[in-house]
This record gives structure tokens, C-alpha cells and sequence, in this order.
């Protein structure tokens, strides 16, 4: 008995099935050659060191500027000039940081210059800022940091004490100082000179891009990496 249903169909997903009579897809060859191919990962691999560097130099100007913030309320707290000068030129070391970024994002000429120049004077800032602290640095500055007049005029009554804790400053405090102002300034060296030559080394492969890479290439990377 014939069946009044039409025969099955296999699922074939949209995609049609080859048989008798079917047309096979065309397939388009590719405009470009191995050449082209070449030309498009040389230039991929030196475009991503650009994009690698300007994110690196955003995240560098975020936390420069949130230093410099916080550092400038607590010099306004502080009523300290010479600090707040400092945090002052901390934020529009940030705010250089981030055109520099911008800039650099827009692959215009100078931008890596500027960014790795901004990198060196704020380590210029940072070692001039401790070696002064060092410089100016003195055991009673410390004493009267470490203890307020109320608590000294109370201590009075315990000269033994005072004097222990007066002695114990006079040792430890020139120690301590030289450990914070000396690892900030090889911990800044570390920091801001990786970034100066990163920023470097990106203005050297971004000439390189420039130099030979056809206009078409530049434009295909452009627009697969907009946004």
C-alpha cells in the first residue's frame, strides 16, 4: 500500500545536499596570495604592540591621576605647600599620560616621544621629591611626628620612658627613612623606566608600520580592530 505522505527529507542544516542534477557552490578565489598573507601577519604582529601600549599607558595615567588626587587632599588637609606643589605635578603628569595614550591611539606622529619624555620627568620628580625628604630629614622632625606635645608633657613625669623612646627614634628613624625614600625611588626606577622603553619601543615598531606597510593593510587592521 502506497503511503499518502511525501518521502522524507533528510535534515541537511540549509545547507544543500549534491545529487543529480544540483549546481556544487562556487567558491571564489582568494584576492590575496601568500605574499599578501605574509604582509598582513608582519603587520598585525607590530599594530598589536601599538594596542598593547596604549593600554598599558590608560592604565598608567588612571592610577598617576588617582595618586595625584588623593595626594592633593591630603595635602589640603595637611596645609603642606611643597606637597601639594608635588601632587599637583603628579596629576598633570597623569593628565599628559593620558593624551599621550590618546594620541598614541590615533597613531599620531610624536605620541610615543611625548609618553616616554613624560615618563622620565616624572622619575626626574619622584627622585628629586626623596632625595629632598632625605636631605631635609631630622630626628626631631620625627620626634614630634612620633609624639605630640600633650603626650610628651604627660611622658615627662617618666623620664626613663621618654628618654628610651627618644633613644629608639634617634636610631631607628634616619633607618626607616632611608629604607622608604631609597625603595621608592629603585622601585620608580623600575616602573617608570619599563615604561619609558616600552613606550620607545612602540614609537620604533609604529615607524616601522608606517614605513612599509601598504595603505590597504593599514586600513584592514584599522577596521577589524575600530571600537
Amino acid at each position: 500500500m502506497e503511503s499518502d505522505y511525501p518521502p522524507a527529507v533528510p535534515l541537511t542544516l540549509g545547507v544543500p545536499l549534491a545529487g543529480a542534477g544540483s549546481v556544487p557552490p562556487v567558491r571564489e578565489p582568494s584576492p590575496l596570495n601568500e605574499a599578501d598573507f605574509f604582509t598582513v601577519r608582519q603587520a598585525a604582529a607590530e599594530y598589536a604592540v601599538v594596542g598593547r601600549t596604549v593600554a598599558r599607558a590608560r592604565r598608567s595615567a588612571t592610577i598617576t591621576l588617582v595618586v595625584g588626587v588623593l595626594a592633593v587632599l591630603w595635602a589640603l588637609a595637611l596645609t603642606q605647600w611643597f606637597e601639594m606643589v608635588t601632587a599637583l605635578v603628579v596629576c598633570a603628569v597623569g593628565v599628559v599620560e593620558s593624551i599621550g595614550a590618546h594620541r598614541l591611539r590615533r597613531e599620531q606622529p610624536g605620541a610615543a616621544r611625548m609618553l616616554c619624555l613624560n615618563q622620565v620627568g616624572f622619575l626626574t620628580l619622584i627622585v628629586a621629591y626623596c632625595v629632598i625628604q632625605m636631605l631635609t630629614f631630622s630626628s626631631a622632625k620625627a620626634k614630634d611626628a612620633a609624639l605630640s606635645p600633650e603626650v610628651r608633657t604627660q611622658l615627662e613625669a617618666l623620664p626613663d620612658m621618654l628618654k628610651s623612646i627618644d633613644g629608639q627614634i634617634d636610631r631607628l628613624a634616619p633607618l626607616v627613612m632611608f629604607v622608604l625614600y631609597g625603595g621608592t625611588i629603585v622601585l620608580s626606577g623600575l616602573i617608570q623606566g619599563a615604561l619609558a622603553r616600552s613606550y620607545h619601543v612602540c614609537g620604533q615598531r609604529l615607524a616601522s608600520f608606517h614605513s612599509h606597510t601598504p595603505a590597504w593593510v593599514g586600513r584592514l587592521l584599522r577596521e577589524a580592530l575600530a571600537g
